[in-house]
């Protein structure tokens, strides 16, 4: 007997804009994008369609790949968003889905020694399952990739273990 699982919607942040945006616009604004990935799918305040996800961030400022369909005041909350695949406690995962998942995080381990380092090249391209995606990574996007490792590991059910401190 096999085992179901699900995808939900699971909250990453929830943001206010720092400054008002008039509908049909692309770019919207915030005091801190850090918690922020590329792919988030965006909602609030009724003024995205469906189907509106991130589609670049830079220093407090957030592109959409798609207008907005209501004008925005500063203050309002808007919601980044994600799908992720939940499998019951103690559920074997499909073995597919794990090899992949091995494999971004493989790459995202990279990435973050070569953006520590000053390797990394500018644009990552990754599988998502439902295409491939690109996201830019400056010294400044540390916190959506740790985020993204973060998520990855949880999917892996892998748990960090805090540093052990030795007193004498």
């Amino acid at each position: 007997m096999s085992q179901s699982y699900g995808t939900y919607l699971v909250l990453v942040a929830s943001l206010p804009l720092s400054a008002a945006a008039a509908a049909g616009v692309t770019q919207l604004q915030f005091a801190d994008v850090s918690p922020l990935s590329a792919g988030l799918l965006v909602s609030g305040s009724g003024a995205f369609a469906s189907g509106t996800t991130v589609a670049a961030l830079g220093p407090g400022l957030v592109t959409l790949n798609q207008v907005t369909i209501a004008a925005l005041a500063a203050g309002a909350d808007i919601a980044f968003s994600q799908y992720q695949t939940m499998f019951p406690a103690g559920s074997a995962q499909p073995a597919g889905l794990i090899a992949q998942w091995q494999q971004q995080l493989a790459d995202a381990y990279d990435a973050r020694h070569k953006l520590m380092t000053g390797k990394l090249p500018r644009v990552v391209m990754y599988n998502a399952g439902e295409g491939g995606r690109s996201v830019t990574y400056t010294k400044t996007d540390i916190g959506a990739l740790e985020s993204y490792i973060a998520a990855l590991e949880t999917r892996l059910r892998i748990r960090r273990r805090r540093p052990v401190a030795v007193r004498f």
